[in-house]
């Protein structure tokens, strides 16, 4: 990977990968969709929506922590192994759990109050996973890792978030109208058969948006890493041992 951080050079090496890892990021795509095919299946269940959104955010950090290992693995020259990535994923399931807990929370209590330091403290925590993954050390050292890498940086983050958003927004707003086209043709939305049909759609539009996110954030993490560090990606082998 290229020294220095840029927005252009994290969402150009982002773009980079996923379409030279499709298949993986289907995959990962697939079961990002999962928790919206629940809830659209189940659409007048209020315990499946009111346990949708806490697992679909749970199961976007879990499978950014999946990301973070394929994403080590392309960057050092190895075939992204989505076995090896979910074991490894799965080995730090734990602090992926607790960090991802504190984020959320931190989070949501600055949007609470006002706007913008809810979205300050999204800046600084927004490699707090990836930390969790690579480096050894609790929540406190995944949050306060996160703050540091980010420090000086933020405004390129704000923006990398800001495009990540929209190609997030245009995969919903494409998910949405071939859910629409599908109702016209007969197939009684909110039914099982309708997600069902409508899955494919999901895992290349919203799926692949979600999937293309954690790249994002890990291929930033890295180059952070560079940048702050002076570490270079194959100096971190050891850490997956």
């Amino acid at each position: 990977m290229e020294n220095g951080f840029s927005a252009g050079q994290v969402l150009s090496k982002s773009f980079d990968i996923l379409s030279k890892n499709f298949p993986f990021m289907l995959v990962i795509g697939f079961f990002a969709s999962l928790p919206t095919l629940f809830t659209e299946s189940q659409p007048e269940n209020p315990t499946v929506v009111f346990l949708a959104m806490p697992f679909s955010l749970f199961a976007t950090f879990l499978l950014q922590g999946v990301v973070t290992f394929g994403v080590y693995q392309h960057l050092t020259g190895q075939k992204m192994a989505l076995g090896a990535s979910w074991n490894v994923a799965l080995r730090r399931l734990g602090y992926l759990f607790l960090v991802s807990l504190a984020t959320l929370f931190l989070t949501g209590l600055g949007f609470l109050f006002l706007v913008i330091p809810g979205i300050i403290i999204s800046l600084m925590l927004w490699v707090a996973i990836p930390v969790t993954m690579v480096e050894k050390g609790g929540v406190g050292h995944a949050l306060s890792r996160s703050r540091a890498l980010t420090t000086g940086y933020r405004l390129q983050i704000f923006g990398i978030t800001i495009v990540s958003g929209i190609i997030s927004g245009i995969a919903s707003g494409v998910n949405f109208g071939i859910a629409a086209a599908i109702g016209t043709m007969g197939v009684v939305p909110g039914t099982v058969s309708a997600a069902l049909i409508s899955l494919p759609v999901m895992v290349v539009t919203t799926g692949l948006a979600a999937a293309l996110a954690s790249v994002i954030v890990t291929v930033g993490y890295y180059s952070l890493r560079q940048e702050v560090d002076g570490v270079a990606t194959e100096d971190l082998a050891s850490v997956f041992e």
